[in-house]
């Protein structure tokens, strides 16, 4: 019952954190079409948003983790720790970069984006697996977060087909996150709302 307050907490951070993402996301994709030329700034708050959810999103992971895969607990605790080294390294720290940076990247960013590419496609495999097997929250959210970590590797391919395309990891990433915010949050207030009418 302690741990009620967090995990709802983590919860409303993973749902809303989640639209956010798929925001940007979006966003991005549409900058990226190739339909109009996008002004810089329009490129700068694509990354702020990208940002804004990625750190609501770590928030939201490391508040719900303990109710994310409660069966599957050392597995989910990884992928949290793994995914939310990726939020921190790829999408603060790129986004701070593609808003203030220099236009060459240095060197120690790209190890950084490396490591933390390979980071989030493990991190969102484990998550998956864990969720899935724990069955707190909707497979489908859990097939989701798998289905974006096998695409992870391949975004290059897919920018090369079609840029847009680019954007589906992340998509599904970002959707399953906010689907499991969203059901832990359902979750935790039914669950408050049947303690206080049996308590009356």
């Amino acid at each position: 019952m302690s741990s009620y307050p967090s995990s709802r907490v983590g919860g409303i951070a993973l749902a809303y954190g989640g639209l956010i993402a798929i925001g940007a996301t979006l966003f991005k994709a549409v900058l990226t079409s190739g339909s109009f030329a996008s002004p810089h700034v329009l490129t700068n708050i694509s990354s702020l948003l990208r940002m804004a959810g990625a750190v609501i999103l770590t928030i939201g992971l490391l508040a719900a983790n303990t109710r994310l895969a409660p069966r599957s607990h050392t597995l989910c605790v990884v992928g949290v720790a793994l995914l939310v080294f990726t939020l921190l390294g790829l999408d603060v720290v790129g986004s701070a970069f593609t808003i203030f940076g220099p236009t060459t990247l240095p060197k120690p960013l790209g190890l950084l984006f490396l490591v933390g590419g390979i980071s989030g496609l493990v991190g969102s495999i484990l998550l998956g697996i864990a969720t899935f097997r724990s069955g707190s929250v909707p497979r489908w959210t859990a097939i989701l977060l798998v289905i974006g970590g096998i695409l992870s590797p391949v975004e290059r391919s897919l920018n090369t087909i079609w840029p847009p395309l680019a954007s589906v990891p992340v998509l599904c990433i970002s959707l399953a996150l906010a689907g499991m915010g969203f059901a832990l949050w359902q979750s935790l207030t039914g669950s408050s709302t049947s303690s206080i009418v049996s308590n009356a």
